[in-house]
């Protein structure tokens, strides 16, 4: 990318980092900020970048930066916080790149809520979206859990079983 240039006499009127710091270059790299302090446990931190990136460009990836808020709360075990972050992208943005990601929070952190009902439901609809490898092993453990949550041994047998029977490897 290029930056606008300056002649001399423009250089001491404006500071030359607000154009750098408006670029695209600093939004891809305070996005990828926000993404390495979640993998860091910087989640507080990660919650901060994300929240400017937001206010900074609201138009840019909305439904990333909304997902990415879910997980940086969900690592800081903020589920109430991780769930409204991702019903937003889920209500906004219903075909974003992330659904199956945003279903797996939302019945991630309403389990860890105790709200079971919710969760059967958030788990339903992700069994319509079909997620596939890695996404449809940790649905189906996390089905599993649901069944262990509420006490129903029967069905998470079951679904355990089921998976164990099943080939899952990681891609």
């Amino acid at each position: 990318f290029f930056f606008k240039q300056k002649t001399a006499y423009e250089i001491p009127k404006r500071d030359w980092s607000s154009d750098v710091c408006s670029s695209d270059l600093a939004d891809n790299a305070q996005y990828l900020l926000g993404q390495t302090q979640i993998q860091l446990g910087k989640w507080d931190l990660a919650v901060q970048t994300l929240q400017e990136s937001a206010k900074r460009w609201p138009d840019k990836r909305p439904d990333s930066i909304l997902f990415w808020l879910g997980e940086a709360y969900t690592r800081g075990n903020q589920f109430a916080e991780a769930e409204s972050r991702y019903a937003e992208v889920l209500e906004k943005f219903p075909r974003t790149m992330h659904l199956t990601g945003a279903l797996y929070g939302l019945a991630f952190a309403q389990i860890k809520q105790g709200r079971l009902a919710q969760a059967g439901d958030t788990l339903d609809k992700l069994a319509k979206v079909q997620p596939r490898g890695d996404a449809e092993f940790e649905s189906d453990l996390l089905r599993a859990q649901l069944h262990l949550a509420r006490k129903d041994f029967a069905a998470a047998e079951k679904t355990l079983a089921a998976i164990r029977s099943e080939e899952h490897t990681s891609e």
